[in-house]
Formats: structure tokens, C-alpha cells, sequence
């Protein structure tokens, strides 16, 4: 009853995204029928320690057993701020599997830039090959330069770029956050380029098919076919995140404008997991090292 309560708050009040309560509703049904009728307050270390041993000898990995504990741990805590239980929570303190992720390969603009050309390439008749290819391209180019994810990007309005202020706000964030990107000179020169083509009638970077109204929905399938024709099956829309990120520590920018310019509260986050600088940069990092001798010959 208590985790039927908690599912209901969160998704009637908007707390967390649909996702999310589906992946959290389906972990805390596993809990229930591990758990039985086994009261909150009864809940014990043992209890958690006995079912991730049970999660692990059934094959998941350590990062599926760590969100176990994270979703009911939530649910806990909800149920002891609503006054139903007191004391420590038996998940307080709990140490987290070791979990390393993956790292993910850094894509470069040339790779970038192959793959748009592929998404707006010509039929013999001079027709587009992709319907959506465009749209697109335009999509990678921008979720390049700002960082946005892709279903932030795809929610993006023209009324949402101030070119006074050089600035473009995201819609649709992660925990909604309020996040602003600056312009450099390629996200300006990549929104002159779109505005100039933009449908007079719509306020949508990326708007739906001719006749509709809003934001297309979704340019998967196109990303999907398009990746494999430019030979870049392993590409995710996440890694023009990843590029972004990238590109500015490896120019320079501080990690606590990145930060903001991408929604995380956390800098270590960036140079832990986005901030994958490439060999090349490494190099020249290392030519500025002196030791001393400020520059000069020895």
C-alpha cells in the first residue's frame, strides 16, 4: 500500500519523468514480492543484502542491483517523511556495488559533419533521400554546439534564442533546470543557418511535417538508417553531448561554466565521465609543462 502511495505522488504531482516511474514501479513490484508482508519499519540491511544476492546470482549486472537499492530507497524516504516510520533507514549507508562505466568513444566534427552530409544527400531526381534529413542534420550541428539532449533540443523554440543577448534557452531539461547556453561562434552561425530556413508560420526549430502543428516528434528512425549509411553504427544522440563537452574542456572553459551550460550541479561529474580529451590534446598539454625553466633553452 505504502509503494502504491509513493507511485501515485510522483506521477500524479509531476516529480519525476513517465520514464522514470515506469523503471522505479517496475523495481519496487521485485521488492514487494522479496519482501512479502514485511512491515517498512521491519525492514533490515539483511533484507537488502539478501536481495541483491538474489538479483546477482540471476545475472544482472552491478548497476541494475545499485538502482534496486537507490528506488527503494526513495520509496523510504517518502514513507518516513510522511510520519509512518522513524529511525535510520535501513538503506542509509549502504555501499554501492562497484560500477565502472563504460567509456564512450569521442566523436570528432569531421565524423559529425560526415554523418549530416549523409542525412541530406540528393536523390537522382534531386529529391531529399531521407525525408526527416534536414531536420536532422540540423538537430546533430545543434545538440553539437549546446550540449542539449536530444529530447531538450527537440523542444526548442525560436522564441526560446535571444540573438541580443547571444543566449539560447533549453526547454524540456533534466529536473527541469533552468539552463542557458551561450553563444559561440559555430551554435550562431549553425542558428543563422536554420532561422534563415525556418517554416514562416512556426515559432519550432524542428518542426513537424507541413500541416502539423508543434515539434516533430522524433528523428530516430532517420538517425538510425542515416548512422549505418555513414558508417557509424555505434553514434547515440548522446554523444554530440559528450563532443560538446569535450570541445570545451579541451579549449579551455572552466568546468564550472560547462556546468551550467549543461544543467549539472556537480563539476567532478564532468571531468569524471563527459570530459573524455583526446590524445592530441594531451600532447599539447604536456609541451606547456616547464618545470621550472620557464621556457627556455636548457
Amino acid at each position: 500500500r505504502s509503494v502504491l502511495h509513493y507511485l501515485s505522488f510522483i506521477e500524479t504531482t509531476g516529480r519525476k519523468k513517465p520514464k522514470t516511474i515506469v523503471q522505479e514501479r517496475s523495481v519496487l513490484r521485485g521488492w514487494v514480492r522479496h519482501l512479502g508482508g514485511t512491515r517498512l519499519s521491519q525492514i533490515t540491511r539483511r533484507h537488502i543484502n539478501d536481495y541483491v544476492l538474489q538479483r546477482k546470482m540471476a545475472g544482472v549486472g552491478n548497476r541494475t542491483a545499485n538502482y534496486d537499492v537507490l528506488a527503494l530507497s526513495n520509496c523510504l524516504k517518502f514513507a518516513k517523511d510522511e510520519g509512518c516510520f522513524s529511525g535510520t533507514l535501513p538503506t542509509e549507508g549502504y555501499k554501492r556495488l562497484k560500477y565502472v562505466a563504460p567509456k564512450r568513444p569521442l566523436f570528432t566534427k569531421e565524423q559529425l559533419e560526415h554523418l549530416c552530409k549523409a542525412a541530406t544527400q540528393k536523390k537522382v531526381d534531386g529529391t531529399p533521400k531521407y525525408r526527416n534529413g534536414e531536420l536532422l542534420a540540423d538537430a546533430i550541428r545543434f545538440m553539437r554546439t549546446t550540449g542539449a539532449r536530444v529530447s531538450s533540443a527537440m523542444a526548442t523554440r525560436w522564441s526560446d534564442v535571444d540573438w541580443q543577448q547571444r543566449q539560447v534557452h533549453l526547454r524540456n531539461t533534466k529536473y527541469d533546470k533552468n539552463v542557458v547556453v551561450d553563444f559561440s561562434e559555430e551554435l550562431e552561425a549553425v542558428l543563422k543557418e536554420m532561422f534563415a530556413r525556418r517554416l514562416p508560420n512556426s515559432d519550432c526549430l524542428f518542426p513537424a511535417e507541413s500541416g502539423e502543428a508543434g515539434n516533430i516528434g522524433s528523428l530516430r528512425a532517420t538517425f538510425e538508417n542515416v548512422r549505418e549509411e555513414a558508417g557509424l553504427p555505434d553514434l547515440r544522440f548522446h554523444d554530440t553531448r559528450h563532443h560538446f563537452i569535450s570541445e570545451c574542456v579541451m579549449s579551455g572553459v572552466d568546468l564550472l561554466q560547462i556546468s551550467r551550460w549543461v544543467g549539472h550541479s556537480d563539476c567532478n561529474l564532468i571531468s569524471k565521465v563527459y570530459a573524455h580529451l583526446s590524445n592530441e590534446h594531451a600532447q599539447r598539454a604536456a609541451k606547456k609543462v616547464t618545470f621550472g625553466n620557464g621556457g627556455g633553452a636548457p
